[in-house]
């Protein structure tokens, strides 16, 4: 970063809380959620800044400014020839196009198509930016924002009586609007699952008018995602399409029914999941299998299982064993516990061997003690059970939470690395936990709020 950054940073943070303030008194003046708008845009923006400066004069590299020097690649073709670069917006890697492929040549970022796709949506906001690394990570911050907001609209709407502990859980977890605001891969994924949630909400269970915009921007969102990071939609569309399903049998007044189509539901949706998941690994051309998966997933647990039992801590990095790798599925699941176990729970406070990792375990930490709490003294282990049977939204979050963690965390291997790549999760587990603290409060009769939350909508039906 360089003088410019700094110079024009404060004229672009101007612009967005204008255009903040702007959108906040138009459409949500007298929201609940209203209080919590503005505080969600400053940690995202602090977010973006604070990681272009890590990045840049803390580590001095990384994926950060890897991912800046391919937009400047771009850019810098936009400048010689426009025409090139519009045909590269359009084009993949690997492309025949003789000018495309040469403005690729030898940048490894836009060999691959996933991390193409990022430098490509980061080109396009560095025109408007003057390819400044710091504004680029604040445009970056402030764009996502308005997706996570989606999220936070989804389950208020279900619990509204929690909005305080749901605002926290998707705006306010510092790992997740620290690396879910910069120049990342991570920053696009998670406001791409955001607005997947929001708009599969909207048009399937709430309903909406605007049909065709909710699909055309579902669509959107889940290419991107299958793009970028196909196990994100791989891990999300089962869940997803399990709460669309058990939200429509819910609404059958007749309990017999609901019995009798229970199965049938059960059939279609599991049928249907397996049929997006291998849609999503084809685009992706990673995952088109659960073999290809498997073989992926126990080739990267290996490597870095090798690399920690020769080099240990100068490997490389902060590295975490599950184990001897164990190729078939059986080896596989059972490793399920400590996978989903490290990717929530840890690295705990003893393995934190430098800054960033200190506040990881801590926060981790946090979350090992909620979870207790609300599991073993808020609702109690078989209260947990219920909820999570028979609240399809519980059902998805925590569905969606366990899942992608135990996929993390069993391929990850490295805590630098698996700090960034859990943050999807996080904002489901923790409001799913809330939702589930709440629900046994209005079940004791504790409630302070007359609002019923989701028993209250679903009663309504």
């Amino acid at each position: 970063m360089g003088f410019l950054d700094f110079f024009i940073a404060p004229f672009y943070l101007i612009v967005f809380l204008i255009i903040a303030s702007s959108i906040k008194k138009k459409y949500y003046s007298n929201h609940p959620l209203a209080k919590y708008y503005l505080p969600g845009l400053y940690v995202k923006l602090l977010g973006g800044i604070a990681t272009a400066f890590i990045y840049d004069f803390y580590y001095r590299g990384g994926d950060a400014l890897n991912y800046f020097d391919s937009v400047t690649v771009l850019i810098d073709g936009l400048s010689q020839n426009p025409f090139t670069y519009i045909k590269a917006l359009f084009l993949g890697a690997g492309t025949t196009d003789p000018q495309v492929s040469s403005l690729f040549a030898g940048h490894w970022m836009l060999g691959d198509n996933a991390t193409l796709v990022v430098a490509k949506i980061a080109s396009l906001i560095a025109i408007f930016s003057f390819n400044k690394f710091l504004v680029i990570s604040m445009f970056l911050g402030f764009l996502s924002f308005f997706a996570v907001w989606k999220l936070l609209l989804v389950f208020y709407d279900l619990y509204p009586s929690i909005h305080k502990q749901l605002a926290f859980s998707i705006l306010f977890v510092p790992s997740v609007f620290f690396w879910g605001s910069g120049l990342f891969k991570d920053t696009i994924t998670f406001a791409c699952l955001c607005l997947l949630t929001y708009y599969s909400y909207q048009l399937f269970i709430k309903g909406t008018d605007k049909k065709l915009m909710a699909v055309a921007i579902l669509l959107i969102n889940a290419y991107l995602l299958a793009t970028i990071k196909a196990y994100i939609i791989m891990a999300i569309t089962p869940p997803l399409i399990f709460w669309v399903i058990l939200n429509y049998q819910a609404r059958f007044s007749n309990k017999l029914l609901q019995i009798v189509v229970f199965p049938l539901f059960l059939v279609i949706a599991a049928g249907l999941g397996l049929f997006l998941v291998q849609q999503a690994g084809n685009v992706s051309k990673s995952y088109s299998s659960i073999n290809e998966i498997t073989e992926k997933a126990y080739d990267t647990q290996w490597w870095h299982y090798k690399v920690n039992q020769l080099y240990g801590d100068r490997g490389g990095g902060s590295y975490y064993s599950l184990g001897k790798p164990d190729p078939s599925l059986t080896g596989m699941f059972s490793k399920i516990p400590a996978a989903v176990n490290v990717t929530l729970y840890r690295p705990y406070l003893w393995e934190a061997d430098n800054i960033v990792m200190l506040f990881a375990a801590l926060e981790s930490t946090l979350i090992l003690l909620f979870t207790l709490k609300v599991v073993l003294i808020g609702a109690g282990i078989f209260k947990v059970i219920k909820y999570f049977t028979t609240r399809p939204v519980l059902f998805f979050t925590l569905s969606f939470a366990v899942l992608f963690a135990f996929g993390v965390g069993f391929t990850s291997y490295n805590f630098g690395a698996l700090v960034r790549y859990k943050i999807p999760c996080i904002p489901f587990y923790l409001a799913g936990l809330f939702m589930i603290q709440e629900e046994a409060r209005q079940q004791s009769g504790q409630s302070t709020t007359k609002q019923k939350g989701y028993i209250a909508s679903q009663n309504s039906k």
